[in-house]
């Protein structure tokens, strides 16, 4: 972390700046940065409004989406933000910068939470909490996710002055806005809700005063490898940003706090640890006076503590170790950290030495705190400090140290602090150079602290006895490397690798004089079957100069000072040059053979007409930088990703050209096929009988396949994933097709499947019984199933119409007729009926008129009972 890695009082953050990917803010209020900070700060905010939100997304999501994602937040989202929090339930004040503040977590249960519209997404005033039951049914019970995430919050708080404590009580207050209170719910609530299924988004996180938690319930939160640490890293990410740590750049998964979900380690790292201790302090913050100074128990040789920090300039750390009286102990400070580029997000990363933010002094007392006894201040910043054996006074049962620091930034300096007795004393080795200064010498091994080189002059910490070898470079600046001079005395000349034993404290200095000037020119890119030409050019020396090249392999001359190279790999070309007088000058240029510049304009693509797409173009080998040209032309590439937008209302083939910086150009092409609008026909409604299966067919058009198809009934979970769905349902039932392509649309349709009742035919005759030569009316009545029916008598003969519903039936004899009615369906009913013809009577020809049996037409006028007779008589005489 860089000094201005804090919301509040560090430019890191950035948080009110005009354009914020990942932590969205808006009226920003801005002051002054403090010494040392990059950029502006924002101001501290108040408790009514939450100060933004961001997020952590999964490798590898593109740069389009994060910025869609971010435009979901109302800009009016928070007035300011504070760098950390001013109140919590359990502290009504928290005083200013590396006071220790109490922090209650929660988790919520499920149901409906409201939100204020903006705080989620516009337009968006409830979430649905699942964080139960989606983490039950990934770990099994409750108490396993639990457990875990409190272990996960245990972990920050043993490396701040943020003490993290579990509220139990939810009272299901609307989210994000409501503050915490000590038995009603937390400071930091913790739900999950639906967000954007796998990847992408994984979690999001307010900043303080309000520090709400969203988990993405499509991520795979059970996976135990490493000990959970892809739930353990989201987590913790998250709950930095919920203590006012803001995203930091270069994402390269070296710290905690980048946008981008890193699992190459667990937990905080050294710039995460820095930015939280620099608010809050480290875990034994509260230790400013000897009558509170923190207690390492009594001493043993060798203990060490570590996540010990001075969370500024101004900080005082006491700390009290019991031993008897007599007792020598000997007390040794490194600080803690390393090298690594840092910088806001966005913004332009800084590479710092945390080791080096300020100089350690240790100082001594007697257990009262009152009487000094050892007083040792580190020379420069970086530097190790440790006291000699200083005994325990008589009378009294231990000591106290004080750890502080001269002044300087207002920045925080992480330190360890060792004990030891004097067979275990450390040793101190102080590098110099001569005429000058500024010499950075390599150490093999590293020293206690960590550190492989310094910068002249430096004091560095090794034990008692071991063996160092210090390598000064062959030249600094304008001078040429002379000797070493040892506790004074000089070393060989030209020997640049000096081996020390620390047996008690030494001093190397390692002296320079005016060297000859050799420059070979600048590093060179080549590709496979090219050659470049060499030219060292000496100076500050007696001429005639002879050129020495190696190594020679793909050289022209190794004696000449501008040869030829055309090396097969990778080479880094020293050449040595001596001048008349026999003085050497020395440098070196490396020639890179790169691979052949290709370019990868990424697969075709598809696209509704009119709709924005990414192109990923990937580019590789040759020199950079590189330029892009489009033909038809499209817009630039983003800072962070080769990532180009076409927009297109006809299929177009894009043609991109790449040229390097050495003018090499590669080629290639993509196409974006506008395809059609996605439709989805379940066909038409349906209608069955009872217990009758039907095929439901799914009819997809447009889109891009393959196709991914659902049915359902009513509001209910798919039931199938096939193209055809029989179903049987005993009831009339919606069935829901939902279709999706691989470009990602999605349409619907819907089919009424309609339950009828049983389909039955009943036939009839009237008369059913007639005189031979008589007609009778037969009727096929159909009910159920599907109109329109079809009706088919037999047998046929005899009658008038046997594909008709109703028919006239002349039989000569008594004739059971069946009919069969057939529905749109094809489903089929069967009824007869029998049509008794009496043998003993017999209808004449010449009395069945027109208007039906028996002549009723003809004799309608005469009394009924003397058409009877009539018709008696004729009947008769006929026999």
């Amino acid at each position: 972390m860089t000094r201005s890695h804090m919301l509040s009082g560090v430019a890191l953050v950035l948080l009110a700046a005009t354009s914020v990917p990942y932590a969205v803010i808006s009226r920003p209020q801005h002051r002054p940065a403090a010494p040392g900070a990059a950029g502006a700060c924002p101001a501290h905010g108040t408790a009514s409004e939450p100060g933004g939100v961001c997020t952590i997304f999964a490798p590898g999501t593109p740069e389009d989406y994060i910025q869609r994602f971010q435009a979901r937040f109302s800009n009016e989202i928070a007035f300011s933000v504070a760098g950390r929090w001013t109140q919590t339930a359990t502290n009504s004040s928290t005083g200013g910068n590396g006071t220790p503040i109490t922090l209650t977590y929660g988790f919520v249960p499920d149901g409906v939470l409201a939100v204020p519209d903006g705080y989620v997404a516009p337009g968006v005033t409830s979430i649905e909490n699942k964080l139960f039951v989606t983490m039950d049914a990934k770990f099994g019970s409750t108490a396993a996710w639990q457990n875990l995430l409190r272990d996960i919050f245990a972990e920050w708080s043993a490396l701040t002055g943020v003490a993290l404590v579990e509220e139990t009580a939810d009272d299901g207050a609307t989210w994000v806005i409501s503050p915490g209170v000590l038995g009603v719910r937390a400071d930091i609530r913790i739900v999950c809700i639906d967000e954007d299924g796998p990847n992408g988004v994984l979690a999001f996180n307010y900043y303080p005063n309000f520090g709400d938690m969203a988990l993405d319930a499509a991520e795979n939160w059970a996976n135990s490898a490493n000990d959970y640490r892809f739930l353990r890293n989201v987590v913790m990410h998250e709950l930095g940003h919920g203590i006012g740590l803001a995203h930091v750049l270069p994402r390269d998964g070296t710290k905690l706090m980048e946008a981008f979900l890193a699992l190459g380690y667990t937990g905080p790292q050294d710039d995460d640890i820095r930015g939280a201790g620099f608010s809050y302090g480290d875990p034994h913050e509260g230790n400013n006076t000897a009558g509170a100074a923190a207690d390492l128990g009594a001493f043993a040789s060798g203990t060490s503590f570590d996540d010990m920090a001075l969370h500024s300039g101004g900080d005082v750390d006491w700390y009290s170790v019991s031993a008897s009286a007599g007792t020598p102990i000997i007390a040794r400070l490194l600080p803690s950290g390393s090298v690594y580029a840092v910088g806001p997000d966005p913004g332009s990363p800084t590479t710092i030495d945390t080791r080096a933010i300020h100089r350690l002094r240790l100082q001594v007392y007697d257990q009262d705190g009152l009487t000094l006894l050892s007083t040792h201040t580190a020379n420069v910043a970086g530097e190790g400090v440790f006291n000699p054996p200083v005994a325990v006074p008589a009378g009294d049962t231990g000591l106290l140290l004080r750890v502080s620091t001269p002044g300087g930034a207002d920045d925080i300096q992480r330190y360890q602090l060792t004990l030891l007795d004097p067979a275990n004393a450390p040793r101190a080795l102080s590098l110099g150079s001569t005429p000058e200064g500024g010499v950075v010498c390599g150490m093999t091994p590293a020293d206690a602290s960590g550190r492989a080189s310094a910068l002249t002059p430096f004091s560095l910490t090794y034990g008692n006895g071991q063996q160092v070898t210090v390598t000064a470079p062959q030249t600094f600046g304008a001078s040429s490397f002379a000797r070493w001079r040892l506790d004074g005395a000089a070393q060989p000349a030209g020997q640049t690798s000096l081996t020390v034993t620390m047996s008690a404290d030494r001093v190397a200095v390692a002296e320079y004089v005016p060297a000859l000037s050799v420059n070979a020119g600048a590093d060179r890119v080549i590709v496979p079957g090219e050659s470049v030409q060499l030219n060292a050019v000496a100076s500050n020396g007696t001429p005639p100069y002879e050129y020495a090249w190696t190594p020679t392999a793909g050289l022209s001359s190794a004696t000449i000072a501008n040869p030829v190279a055309a090396p097969s790999q990778t080479t880094a070309y020293t050449v040595a040059v001596t001048d008349a007088l026999g003085h050497v000058g020395i440098d070196t240029v490396v020639v890179s053979v790169a691979p052949s510049l290709s370019v990868d304009a990424g697969p075709d693509r598809a696209a509704l007409a009119g709709q924005a797409v990414s192109l990923f173009v990937n580019v590789s080998g040759g020199e950079p930088p590189y330029t892009y040209d489009w033909s038809p032309p499209l817009s630039q590439p983003g800072a962070i990703m080769q990532v180009f937008t076409a927009r297109v209302s006809q299929t177009t083939e894009f043609r991109l050209t790449v040229t390097d910086a050495g003018g090499r150009v590669a080629s290639d092409h993509v196409t974006v096929q506008v395809m059609p609008p996605l439709t989805a026909n379940a066909g038409p409604d349906v209608t069955i009988g009872p217990g009758e299966r039907v095929d439901l067919v799914a009819d997809v058009q447009g889109g891009l396949p393959p196709y991914s198809l659902g049915w359902r009934a009513g509001s209910g979970p798919t039931e199938s994933q096939a193209q055809v769905f029989t179903v049987s349902p005993a009831r009339t039932t919606t069935y829901t097709l939902t279709v999706g392509d691989a470009s990602g649309q999605h349409a619907q349709d819907t089919i009424v499947v309609s339950v009828g009742t049983p389909f039955s035919a009943t036939a009839s005759a009237v008369p059913a019984s007639i005189p031979r030569g008589g007609k009778s009316r037969l009727l096929a009545v159909a009910s159920g199933g599907q109109h329109p029916y079809t009706y088919e008598w037999t047998p046929t003969a005899g009658l008038s119409a046997p594909t008709a519903a109703a028919t006239d039936a002349r039989p000569g004899e008594t004739t059971t007729y069946r009919v069969a009615v057939t529905d749109a369906a094809g489903r089929t009913a069967e009824s007869a009926v029998e049509l008794v013809v009496d043998s003993d009577t017999l209808v004449s020809p010449g009395l069945v008129g027109a208007a039906g049996l028996c002549g009723f037409g003809g004799f309608l006028s005469l009394p009924a009972g003397l058409l009877g007779l009539g018709l008696a008589r004729r009947v008769r005489s006929r026999r």
